[in-house]
């Protein structure tokens, strides 16, 4: 899908707005930027993007020159412009009334979500949130959302293999974790591994802590202790969820 396709819906309300030239451009340079190309665009391919959402024709050297004393894009190759990363906050604040908040950029990964290409939205947005949590020094919040991951695979692995009545009480409400826990080590609808029936407690303990414990701060250490077991867990139940 081409990033026009893409973001349609963002480039109509983009031209639609009282923005200036120049910044409905940077707005489009940071769209692109944090949708993982990091090369730029060239002002013809900005200007065809604005033009194809219902912008009036644009002048492509124009909108060159504008770009270009701006400040808040910078010139890569052939051409192209990208987000000056120095003034990234100014081009966020742009985009943010048209986007929402919008999610810092993740360099630092507790887990690697191209394991998560197949899996569902729920579960590709929680992995997000960990990594973002552990780029930003929010450790207690990826602890919890760890434990998270952890539950809600535990429970699309049962509803894939279509014993979900083992994770239920006699109300059909799941069970907590603890509970999801002793079903996934006892239950003969499937098999686990080894390494995820080890790595179980431990990240029930590490989301327990920070959830529950008033005097517990968690810390990067205890993130990177457990980020191998739920590297490790995450692929079994993928695969056992069919979403690998």
């Amino acid at each position: 899908m081409s990033f026009a396709e893409a973001h349609l819906p963002l480039l109509q309300r983009l031209v639609a707005t009282s923005l200036k030239e120049v910044e409905k451009a940077l707005v489009i340079l940071w769209v692109d930027h944090n949708s993982g190309h990091h090369a730029g665009l060239t002002p013809a391919e900005i200007a065809s993007f604005l033009e194809g959402a219902g912008s009036a024709s644009v002048n492509r050297a124009r909108l060159k020159c504008r770009l270009e004393g701006d400040g808040r894009g910078v010139k890569g190759v052939g051409g192209a412009f990208k987000v000056n990363p120095r003034r990234a906050q100014e081009i966020r604040a742009l985009a943010e009334p048209l986007l929402g908040p919008i999610r810092p950029e993740v360099l630092a990964t507790v887990i690697d979500p191209g394991l998560f290409t197949n899996a569902h939205n729920y579960v590709k947005n929680v992995v997000e949130q960990i990594n973002v949590s552990y780029e930003n020094d929010c450790q207690d919040c990826a602890a919890v959302m760890i434990r998270r991951l952890f539950e809600t695979l535990i429970v699309d692995s049962f509803e894939a293999k279509g014993c979900i009545a083992e994770i239920t009480d006699p109300n059909g409400n799941l069970l907590q974790l603890s509970g999801l826990i002793a079903a996934l080590g006892k239950t003969r609808s499937f098999g686990i591994s080894r390494q995820t029936k080890q790595a179980s407690a431990q990240l029930k303990d590490v989301g327990d802590w920070s959830a529950h414990n008033r005097r517990h701060r968690a810390r990067k250490s205890d993130i990177d202790a457990v980020a191998k077991h739920l590297r490790l867990a995450c692929g079994d139940l993928l695969h056992l969820a069919g979403q690998d």
